[in-house]
């Protein structure tokens, strides 16, 4: 049974250090190395290494909730970046798929919401209830 609530909890404060920028790069690459070490095949998402497949930059909010996301799922999750404004991650398990919907707003990158896919089916959640739709996704 998947705790939802120390979930919803530890996300909190992973988006707070997120939005409050006390992630530092070095903590960012930590996690990324220890992820690299349980999966030395993927890649490492990075503002500074990687673009969108497209030559556009990705934004450091939105590489990290992408390393999260591969944490928490062993799953390389897809990014994209739509000019400066927008840009989505998306990581399938199983027959769902959870899509981060990120903006722009005054020069800062937030998340605006996130929606998981099953066949015709729809679920959103708000920025604030990842940890929820994580769940959700892992779930079987």
């Amino acid at each position: 049974m998947i705790d939802v609530t120390a979930i919803n909890d530890r996300m909190e404060r992973l988006v707070a250090q997120l939005h409050d920028a006390s992630v530092t790069a070095a903590q960012i690459a930590d996690a990324d190395d220890a992820q690299q070490q349980r999966a030395p095949n993927s890649s490492v998402v990075s503002q500074q290494s990687t673009d969108a497949g497209d030559g556009v930059p990705v934004p450091q909010v939105v590489a990290s909730y992408a390393a999260y996301l591969r944490t928490r799922t062993q799953t390389e999750p897809e990014v994209s970046v739509a000019g400066s404004r927008t840009a989505q991650v998306s990581v399938s398990s199983k027959d769902k798929t959870l899509t981060l919907t990120f903006g722009c707003h005054k020069g800062e990158w937030s998340l605006e919401s996130a929606e998981i896919r099953r066949s015709e089916q729809t679920t959103t959640f708000k920025h604030r209830e990842l940890a929820n739709a994580v769940a959700a996704l892992l779930a079987t």
